[in-house]
């Protein structure tokens, strides 16, 4: 595959069960260590960048989360609310719904820096969790076997598209960034994620079934 250009990036985030009474994830750590069953962790997909996510954040604290996997945030979201499993890292737009019935707190969201969205939830950098929240992007590619003037054509119609306040307003609708990057500039942001979280797969003993 090629790059055309990155469309979007999105934020990942450390959410509780509103009934865990914790507000970052240095409280977090504190209460898996009193509870060791607030350490299973709900992520969207074995393998997901949200299981190496919670991988690095037991790493940080010298905890071992235990990754509990779902089809999707879907099913594991009202588990959470239930109280069913006391804790997840997904998407953080996954959690609005029930962060508004109050019954999930988002307390950590992957990155150096807060969320415009979320500016009261601490970015995990703050506690020390050093997790590139630039490495969550979306990006559009087409087959190496096509034709390049094809492929110029395709990055030079996504380029333009980022012009149009009404596109950029339906991306961001998604829960998502807005976020144009260049064919080369993906292939730049593609080499420092692999190097991050090849280190974490590594680093966690995580092998595929």
């Amino acid at each position: 595959l090629v790059p055309i250009g990155r469309i979007a990036t999105y934020e990942v985030c450390l959410a509780v069960n509103a009934a865990v009474p914790v507000r970052n994830p240095a409280e977090y750590a504190a209460a898996v260590r009193a509870d060791p069953s607030v350490g299973n962790v709900a992520v969207p997909a074995p393998g997901s960048n949200a299981q190496f996510v919670a991988h690095a954040i037991g790493q940080h604290y010298g905890l071992k989360l235990v990754p509990v996997p779902y089809r999707g945030a879907a099913p594991a979201l009202p588990e959470l609310a239930g109280g069913q499993i006391k804790a997840a890292v997904m998407p953080c737009d996954a959690f609005r719904a029930f962060v508004q019935q109050g019954r999930v707190r988002v307390i950590g969201i992957a990155g150096d820096k807060r969320s415009a969205r979320l500016p009261d939830v601490p970015a995990m950098q703050e506690f020390g969790i050093t997790i590139p929240g630039t490495n969550n992007f979306i990006a559009a590619y087409a087959p190496k076997s096509m034709d390049a003037r094809a492929v110029a054509a395709l990055a030079d119609a996504t380029r333009e598209m980022f012009k149009s306040a009404a596109w950029v307003e339906r991306i961001n609708g998604t829960g998502q960034f807005a976020a144009y990057a260049s064919p080369e500039e993906v292939v730049q942001h593609t080499r420092r994620a692999s190097a991050f979280w090849a280190e974490q797969v590594k680093s966690s003993g995580y092998v595929a079934e």
